[in-house]
């Protein structure tokens, strides 16, 4: 068994770690473990446990579809964080919601149902996933920092490809093992 996901990877700007550094400095009271940013990405499907027998078909179904999307680009827009009650457990910066990432998004899930896997019942929101929150003291800075950075543009980036990664569980955190890429049309 292979722990995987499907995912977008996403290089960082100026713009965009400055924000990380700024949250770390805030925060660094606070119990919260930072993505690394050699590993920021926007995720498409989380598989989990994945026998590795399956891994080839999915990646022959794969090459299917990434043949009907074409390159685009994307807004990395806006910084926020998704609750669990009132407690907020990740802080993220956002994109501005794409038709094409959200079709392929969708697409890659149907391929994945035929295999057993669920889909997500909630609706796909593209993010960049930057901090889990373990524990928070101070809400009041984090919801400075949120403020600050809502309506910030951070970069726009071609999406020309995603990504089948295993996700190696280590003390250190995650590594990302690259399994396949699969590239998507020029027009």
């Amino acid at each position: 068994m292979k722990r995987t996901f499907i995912a977008v990877k996403i290089p960082v700007n100026e713009m965009t770690q400055n924000f990380i550094n700024e949250c770390k400095r805030e925060l660094k009271n606070e119990k919260i473990k930072w993505v690394d940013t050699s590993n920021l990405h926007i995720t498409l499907f989380f598989l989990g446990d994945t026998d590795e027998h399956l891994i080839n078909k999915i990646n022959r179904d794969f090459i299917g579809i990434s043949g009907n999307f074409k390159k685009n680009i994307i807004s990395l827009q806006g910084a926020g964080t998704f609750k669990k009650g009132r407690s907020p457990k990740i802080i993220w910066i956002g994109t501005q919601i794409e038709d094409e990432l959200v079709s392929l998004q969708k697409e890659i899930s149907q391929v994945l149902n035929n295999y057993g896997y669920e889909t997500d019942q909630k609706e796909y929101t593209p993010h960049i996933t930057i901090g889990r929150i373990k524990f928070i003291d101070n809400l009041s800075v984090l919801d400075i920092l949120i403020e600050r950075y809502k309506n910030t543009k951070f970069d726009i980036i071609k999406i020309d490809k995603f990504i089948f990664y295993e996700s190696i569980l280590t003390s250190r955190g995650p590594e990302y093992k690259i399994i396949k890429e699969f590239y998507l049309n020029e027009s």
